[in-house]
């Protein structure tokens, strides 16, 4: 008899081990799932968070060097330096530092007047890179007392804005000659200072903390030799 209850109690307890967690361990575990939840959810939201602010800085670093190469080559406009259906003494030429023979530097630094090597006759053709109030780099381009294109947007490559602040501008921009000599400049020299804004500036935020915790910027320096300067 003894034996029998000794397995009689084996085998209960072996049905109590099969049914599994008790209500009251469910009950006890309950904040500890919750913690790792919580911890889980705040480690995707911070992922998502770091991985759109480097897309959104990447995308920065690449519409300046953008604007950078914009000031290189020239502006482009297909029906004015690029129809395949215009005679090509009636196009115009791209305007860009590689191309120019003389440059004006306005004396803010804040804008330069390309004019390239002119290979017809006619009046000069050049292009004016600027920027504007809001921290835009512009361009307009002119021959004589026509206006070919004006005011035309380089960088940013859109007027996309976080609250009531532009989500990419130049904080600082400037022209300068390197290298001239007398009224000739051979090599200029290009600075801009570039912000990105993430999200709006808090109420209880200061403008330090603003630009430490809803921005990012980026310097860029160049210089570029203008190959053409020595054309007559």
């Amino acid at each position: 008899m003894k034996r029998r209850t000794d397995i009689a109690h084996s085998e209960s307890g072996m049905i109590r081990n099969q049914l599994g967690f008790s209500l009251t361990d469910l009950v006890a575990s309950l904040p500890l799932a919750a913690l790792v939840l919580v911890i889980l959810t705040l480690a995707i939201l911070s992922f998502v968070k770091t991985y759109q602010e480097t897309k959104l800085y990447v995308q920065l670093q690449n519409e300046l060097f953008q604007a950078v190469e914009t000031m290189r080559y020239g502006f482009a406009r297909e029906n004015i330096t690029g129809d395949p259906n215009m005679p090509d003494g009636q196009k115009k030429p791209l305007a860009g530092l590689l191309t120019a023979q003389t440059v004006e530097i306005s004396t803010n630094q804040q804008s330069i007047r390309i004019e390239p090597v002119k290979m017809t006759s006619g009046s000069a053709f050049y292009s004016r890179f600027f920027v504007d109030p809001n921290g835009h780099l512009r361009v307009s381009g002119q021959s004589g007392i026509n206006l070919f294109y004006t005011n035309e947007l380089v960088f940013p490559s859109s007027l996309a804005k976080v609250g009531n602040e532009y989500k990419f501008r130049l904080l600082d921009a400037r022209f300068t000659p390197q290298y001239a000599s007398g009224n000739k400049v051979y090599v200029v020299g290009i600075y801009f200072k570039a912000q990105v804004r993430f999200r709006k500036r808090l109420k209880n935020q200061s403008v330090q903390e603003d630009i430490e915790q809803n921005t990012r910027t980026i310097e860029y320096k160049t210089s570029v030799f203008l190959g053409n300067a020595d054309v007559n």
